[in-house]
């Protein structure tokens, strides 16, 4: 799973079971798994950043090699100086918008991911939907009972629902 599609599904997942979450004590537990698809996502986020701020720096030095060597070709006679003014001037007219198709692919190439993802997300086919209405519910047949029950969370959380027993029986 990619990086940013895992830190979406963590997310995702952890948001829709936070009631089962908290009545297990897994906070801790799916907090740590979400800084680890945190943690993942930023490092190819600075890996991506990283090749961004290059492209700029190679398309200067792919110029300047250029250059250097109409300038190489040029002092052996092969090319005139009017020729060589003309590429140097093309070569300064074209830097620019160079830079700016770099610039552009490496931003669509950082967004395809985030559009997959959504993507997927809202595609229908690859999930299973709960249909209401099927089974109704006739009620209570037997005793429900709960017995040492505590929802007490752990610390930091306080907050939480403690019994040590309760019964339910059919009316």
């Amino acid at each position: 799973m990619r990086p940013g599609r895992e830190l979406n599904h963590r997310g995702l997942e952890t948001l829709t079971g936070l009631r089962t979450v908290q009545a297990f004590s897994q906070e801790g537990y799916e907090y740590r798994r979400y800084e680890q698809s945190s943690e993942r996502t930023y490092r190819l986020s600075v890996k991506r950043q990283l090749l961004v701020m290059l492209a700029d720096p190679l398309t200067e030095g792919l110029a300047a090699i250029v250059l250097v060597c109409f300038m190489f070709v040029a002092l052996q006679g092969v090319l005139s100086l009017s020729v060589l003014i003309t590429v140097i001037f093309m070569l300064y007219r074209l830097q620019p918008p160079i830079k700016n198709i770099t610039h552009h692919l490496s931003q669509i190439t950082s967004l395809s991911a985030s559009v997959s993802t959504v993507l997927k997300f809202l595609q229908t086919e690859d999930k299973s939907y709960i249909r209401s209405g099927e089974l109704p519910f006739l009620g209570l047949q037997q005793t429900l009972r709960f017995e040492g029950v505590s929802f007490l969370l752990r610390q930091p959380w306080t907050n939480g629902l403690e019994t040590t027993g309760s019964e339910h029986s059919p009316r």
